[in-house]
């Protein structure tokens, strides 16, 4: 099996249809033609929920490679299958600005608040007191102008 397939190694991808390899070792589109049409894996399987459009490469027939980059799936556009756009939606919404605030700023400030509150109702006396010399005075009061 191959492990940690880059873009630079193809070991494990082909160019897709209507694609073919330039001098550069990526697969480009030939002139004149348009690339495959990916919406037809909703059509053949009506359970799918996305595709992803083409991005010039396929994985190999049969191939064992795990891991590394997906080239069919790399730097590509995921897209909802006709009909199924609220479960993608549902599948794919990330957190609103909302809880990225409650996470990112209220959180740690909640924490912090507790941790200082905590340490200055139960911290009095564990150290000892800082004692600056009492009523002789200190050493530098005879240095006073």
């Amino acid at each position: 099996m191959h492990k940690g397939i880059t873009s630079a190694n193809h070991d494990c991808f082909i160019s897709d249809y209507n694609f073919e390899p330039a001098k550069d070792g990526s697969c480009k589109l030939v002139s004149g033609l348009s690339p495959p049409d990916h919406s037809l894996a909703c059509k053949d399987d009506p359970k799918r929920m996305s595709y992803f459009l083409p991005t010039g490469y396929r994985r190999v027939p049969l191939s064992t490679c795990e891991g590394g980059n997906e080239l069919e799936k790399y730097e590509s556009k995921e897209v909802p299958c006709s009909g199924h756009e609220p479960e993608f939606e549902e599948a794919h919404r990330g957190l609103g600005g909302f809880a990225i605030f409650i996470l990112a700023v209220m959180l740690p400030v909640g924490v912090a608040s507790a941790v200082g509150w905590w340490v200055w109702r139960n911290w009095d006396g564990k150290v000892g007191s800082i004692r600056l010399g009492g009523e002789q005075g200190s050493a530098f009061d005879a240095d006073r102008p």
